[in-house]
């Protein structure tokens, strides 16, 4: 279990005509003040302490393995049905600005008459919900527990479509990068994004199992299948970006290299060019530069000029070649 510092659970209990909405940390109390006929929703922002979480379990009476389940950052997405309760677990992803992309474990405990939602991390991420609930808008508080649950799980799977809109928006920057300056960093950006798509991708693929799947369980009205069909479908859509993202990252690491080696080959052209042009040079110099007695050239009156001329004229000669053969 993450040692996160908990927040006080918060309790929200609503029907069409009437909504409750404040901290509850007490079992006993969450209990004597759950009317019937409403939906209840127990939402802890932060892991409670052991001992905590032991005195709701007791109290509500569910399945330990379940409840050590909702607390276990380390659980990979699931689903398992209790006679009691429905047990789901999944990934979503905490926003952090300029950062890797992070995971939360998130848990959901559904009855019939009420749902617990377990968030790793303080920040809220039903907020939005909260807020649709408290203002009445669409048809949350006229519909059952597990309504709720479709809204909540919702709210998981929306920050996978933004972090994938601003990945796109980060691979069109990287294109232009790697076509126009192609440089170590860049390639470092592409295996982050690639590393991250990833840790989304194996978050998401388990998920979206655990929503193919909900809908044969017995806590899910068949009314609220088409819902939650909807939001498998969202997680697909994502998954199938996921999957692009990655053939676009690979063709993008491609063409780096590609831009990499096209700028070495023309750096090691310049060096030939360089190195075939001196060498006529460099030959004529050391011939002459030898300090034999008995060389006719080097007593000519002229001769200072004509091999200068002689240097000169093989450096253009090799310029035109070369120019002619389109190596420069």
């Amino acid at each position: 279990m993450n040692a996160v510092l908990p927040l006080e659970p918060r309790w929200v209990s609503f029907d069409a005509g009437h909504l409750d909405d404040f901290p509850e940390s007490s079992p006993a109390n969450f209990l004597d003040r759950s009317p019937v006929g409403r939906v209840h929703w127990l939402n802890f922002r932060g892991y409670p302490e052991e001992s905590a979480w032991l005195q709701w379990r007791e109290a509500l009476g569910l399945n330990p393995h379940m409840m050590m389940d909702a607390i276990d950052a380390k659980q990979r997405p699931l689903m398992e049905e209790y006679p009691e309760a429905l047990f789901l677990s999944a990934k979503s992803i905490v926003k952090r600005k300029g950062s890797r992309v992070k995971l939360e474990h998130i848990s959901f405990i559904l009855t019939k008459d009420y749902v617990i939602t377990v968030q790793q991390k303080v920040q809220d991420r039903f907020e939005a919900v909260c807020t649709r609930i408290q203002e009445g808008r669409g048809i949350v508080r006229q519909r059952p527990v597990d309504y709720l649950v479709y809204r909540l799980l919702e709210a998981v799977i929306l920050p996978y479509g933004e972090a994938l809109s601003h990945m796109e928006d980060q691979l069109d920057a990287l294109e232009q990068g790697v076509v126009h300056e192609p440089s170590p960093a860049v390639m470092t950006q592409v295996l982050q994004l690639k590393r991250d798509l990833t840790l989304l991708r194996r978050a998401l693929i388990p998920m979206k199992e655990v929503l193919g799947n909900i809908e044969t369980s017995a806590f899910i009205k068949v009314e609220h299948h088409p819902y939650f069909r909807d939001v498998r479908d969202q997680a697909m859509q994502c998954i199938d970006r996921m999957d692009s993202l990655r053939s676009m990252l690979d063709s993008l690491e491609s063409l780096y290299l590609s831009s990499v080696g096209q700028r070495t080959n023309e750096v090691m052209r310049v060096l030939t060019v360089f190195s075939a042009i001196f060498l006529p040079i460099t030959f004529l110099a050391g011939l002459y530069g030898m300090n034999f007695q008995n060389m006719p050239e080097t007593e000519t009156q002229n001769g200072y000029f004509i091999v200068l001329g002689i240097m000169v004229t093989c450096v253009t000669g090799m310029l035109w070649w070369m120019r002619r053969k389109g190596w420069i």
